[in-house]
């Protein structure tokens, strides 16, 4: 049994590694189904606004989706 089920992953975009986090179980009520950025450094964990515009992160193989701007993504 457990209370919470966290997904951890690492995935690789636009030549750099990042890290991705989504909540599987919670014991009480629903949980989010998005997938977010997780950044870690000095100051903590903090955790960013939901991947939307990728696909295949789990996998470790993400595609992005969106549109591809002058500015990086992530």
């Amino acid at each position: 049994m457990a209370d919470a089920v966290l997904l951890l992953r690492h995935f690789e975009a636009r030549g750099a590694l990042h890290r991705a986090i989504g909540v599987y179980k919670k014991r009480y009520g629903g949980h989010e189904k998005q997938i977010r950025e997780v950044y870690l450094d000095e100051t903590g964990v903090s955790i960013g606004e939901p991947l939307e515009e990728f696909s295949g992160i789990l996998s470790g193989i993400p595609s992005y989706l969106g549109e591809l701007k002058n500015e990086d993504p992530l």
